[in-house]
C-alpha cells in the first residue's frame, strides 16, 4: 500500500474507490483486532492513518470518490 500511495502522491496514478470501501477497511481492521491479529495500538494507528490519508488524497485531487 505504501508504494501505491507514493505513486499517487507523485502523480503516477489516481486512486479510485467506492464510499463503501472506506467503511470496509476499518471493519477489516476491527476484526483483525478482535481476532488478536493486531493489538489496540496497531489498530488505532492503522485506522487513523488510513482515514487521514484518504481525506488528504481527496483534498489533493489524487483520489476519486465513486458512489
Amino acid at each position: 500500500m505504501r508504494e501505491t500511495y507514493l505513486e499517487a502522491y507523485s502523480g503516477k496514478l489516481t486512486v479510485s474507490y467506492s464510499i463503501w470501501n472506506i467503511g470496509e477497511v476499518p471493519g477489516v481492521m476491527d476484526r483483525a483486532k478482535r481476532l488478536g491479529m493486531i493489538n489496540g495500538e496497531a489498530y488505532s494507528t492503522a485506522r487513523s492513518r488510513f482515514l487521514s490519508e484518504t481525506r488528504r488524497m481527496i483534498r489533493l485531487g489524487i483520489a476519486l470518490r465513486n458512489s
